[in-house]
């Protein structure tokens, strides 16, 4: 993965949605330049992208949910894996920051690379310790995952062939 954080230029959904997505299909869209061009920028004018194959990766993303109404339909997105009996969530994740500008995709496995604001928004420390606000914002994106099972519905998608 190249970049760790993207402006944003799309719209985004007023809703608050928290979607899953197979390991795979995440590794796919969030570690592909073409598709987050799609992602971040409204047009593909501005995406600087030939107008049939913006419109080929814009029509894969509304399949998954991701884009609706020409309008991200996310604040975050987590990478899950299944077997059998259960499932697992991947240290992957791509969230939106409070003002929905900008894409912070992180690997958790990797360091953690976020600006200080970002940081502040997500945690309740007031230093910045790169390391153990890093993992401050990671425990509170995995409650807020949890909070969602125990109150509500989270959309898992998987790619459909």
């Amino acid at each position: 993965m190249k970049k760790s954080v993207i402006e944003v230029k799309r719209d985004v959904s007023s809703s608050e949605n928290l979607i899953l997505l197979e390991e795979n299909v995440f590794s796919k869209i969030f570690h592909n330049e073409m598709y987050l061009k799609v992602i971040a920028n409204p047009d593909y004018k501005l995406a600087k992208m030939s107008k049939s194959y913006y419109y080929y990766i814009l029509n894969k993303l509304r399949k998954i949910d991701l884009l609706s109404d020409n309008k991200l339909n996310f604040t975050i997105v987590i990478a899950f894996s299944c077997d059998k009996f259960t499932i697992k969530l991947k240290p992957l994740m791509a969230f939106l920051d409070k003002r929905k500008k900008l894409l912070y995709i992180i690997n958790i496995r990797e360091k953690c690379y976020i600006e200080d604001e970002v940081l502040k928004e997500f945690t309740t420390l007031n230093s910045i310790n790169r390391n153990t606000n890093c993992k401050k914002i990671i425990e509170n994106l995995y409650n807020t995952i949890l909070n969602s099972l125990t109150n509500g519905v989270i959309h898992v998608k998987t790619e459909r062939k």
